[in-house]
């Protein structure tokens, strides 16, 4: 679609100066936030399997899943297109945004239809499906969210985001305890977390008000179609991905029972939040290399090796400490699920090759090999349903954490091969080598030889790690120099 110059123009896109201070700024705003956000979230989750238990935290988190995979539907890839289109053609931001606006009326109704639908279509027991009805009126407010997410990445400003997310979690904590003392249910644990996302959204609204006030003013329904067909291969790789991520839970409490699933979530609790925060990395770097390519390949290429080096350097340290830690932390959610402790450790290898997926994967949509990326998540998707099945009827649970371990290493592969054949990067390795090494050797040394446990094993490995990255020069005073010099011509 020619999108004619609007009248009015907003304060859209990235600086021409130095982009290290908004670049950094949103890193830190990011992997500050999430991680805030997702202590927020383990407080929610300790109360919910300490005063129902396992086999409750189970239907919780599978509804939590099937939120999940709705509310991909609410942003099917619009967010990625619009924050590129903004970049690229900043003068008409406000108009996009309007166009944003029409297809989240449309994607909201989708979304919660389709929503409803499955959970009757699955036939779970009477109180998830009621417990669902009232999760389903979260997404009329998430849906509003997504388009003040969309003015916050296109401008750097992410930080404002991740605000008004941590007070909605804050909200979210309240709310639970007091629902669980006055003895509230299911449906009352997902009542609270609707509140929260109306919560989300007020403040997101307060943030962001002054860049774009919500209107489908001078928005046809050419534009809406427009929307729909820009977004589908990136919307229809999403939503493929979230099943992907969603198949093990989705699986087990078929396969198995809601105790397994608790332990498995209850796992996740500490893997999940580290894959969003490096995705944080991958979220960043998207708007600098929409902005590079295809002007500036020199560039585009620095700018990925610099993340794809950053998110392996970031994930060393969380996966260290939960692995040397690994049955304290299950037992902060619970005592019921210290025997699940095992799985943590399988996990949290998750945790290297996401790195490369959640960094470089979308910076396949900035090259336009959408296509492409669209039959790897599909040939994972059956990958991955095929081994969840072949091992956790064998396995249980770490069955279907060492499937995932399989598919997404072969999924990071391609990722690789996929980008260098359509943008010709050719990504180093040597420091994410290091990494995994320092890794691997403390997590070893604090468990095995000091026989340390709990957080004095993860602080001992975190340090333990800091010491062999910069003995080794896996980060080098001279290459964070260098940095201070990237800017924009």
């Amino acid at each position: 679609m020619d999108v004619e110059a609007s009248v009015d123009t907003p304060d859209f896109g990235l600086s021409s100066q130095n982009l290290l201070l908004s670049v950094c700024r949103n890193a830190f705003a990011q992997l500050t936030g999430r991680n805030l956000i997702s202590l927020g979230r383990l407080v929610v989750a300790s109360t919910v399997v300490r005063v129902y238990g396992k086999e409750l935290f189970g239907q919780y988190s599978l509804l939590i899943t099937l939120l999940t995979i709705a509310e991909w539907l609410l942003d099917f890839g619009t967010s990625d297109v619009f924050v590129r289109e903004i970049c690229q053609s900043p003068r008409d931001g406000s108009r996009f945004l309007r166009i944003l606006t029409s297809l989240k009326i449309f994607q909201i109704l989708g979304g919660a239809a389709i929503f409803i639908s499955l959970l009757y279509a699955m036939k779970y027991p009477p109180e998830v499906i009621r417990a669902g009805l009232a999760a389903s009126t979260s997404l009329v407010c998430f849906g509003g969210v997504l388009i003040y997410h969309t003015i916050f990445k296109a401008t750097l400003t992410i930080e404002r985001e991740m605000a008004a997310e941590l007070f909605s979690v804050i909200a979210m904590i309240f709310m639970v305890r007091y629902a669980t003392h006055h003895g509230g249910g299911l449906s009352s644990l997902f009542f609270c977390y609707a509140a929260s996302r109306a919560t989300f959204l007020v403040f997101c609204v307060i943030f962001g008000h002054r860049r774009f006030h919500l209107s489908v003013a001078r928005v046809g329904l050419s534009d809406v179609a427009w929307g729909f067909r820009s977004s589908a291969a990136i919307g229809t790789i999403g939503l493929v991905v979230v099943v992907y991520e969603a198949l093990d839970v989705l699986l087990l409490f078929r396969l198995m029972n809601p105790a397994s699933v608790g332990y498995y979530s209850g796992a996740q609790r500490f893997i999940s939040p580290m894959v969003v925060a490096l995705a944080a990395i991958g979220g960043t770097i998207y708007p600098v290399a929409a902005s590079y390519w295809p002007v500036d390949k020199t560039r585009f290429e620095n700018s990925c090796q610099r993340a794809l080096d950053a998110v392996f350097l970031l994930a060393g340290v969380p996966i260290c400490a939960i692995i040397a830690s690994r049955e304290f932390l299950m037992r902060l959610l619970g005592p019921d699920l210290v025997a699940g402790a095992s799985i943590l450790s399988v996990l949290a290898f998750v945790l290297f090759v996401k790195a490369i997926t959640n960094t470089l994967g979308p910076i396949l949509y900035v090259i336009r090999a959408q296509n492409y990326a669209l039959w790897l998540v599909v040939f994972a998707v059956a990958m991955k349903a095929t081994l969840i099945i072949a091992l956790a009827t064998r396995f249980g649970y770490v069955g279907a954490a060492i499937s995932a371990v399989i598919t997404d290493s072969t999924t990071a592969a391609a990722t690789i091969y996929l980008l260098h054949r359509h943008s010709g990067f050719q990504a180093k390795w040597s420091v994410a080598v290091k990494v995994v090494l320092a890794t691997l050797a403390a997590a070893y040394i604090s468990r095995s030889l000091f026989f340390l446990t709990g957080p004095v094993a993860a602080v001992a490995a975190i340090l333990m790690f800091t010491g062999m990255v910069l003995l080794t020069r896996a980060v080098r005073i001279s290459e964070l120099r260098a940095l201070l010099k990237w800017k924009t011509v």
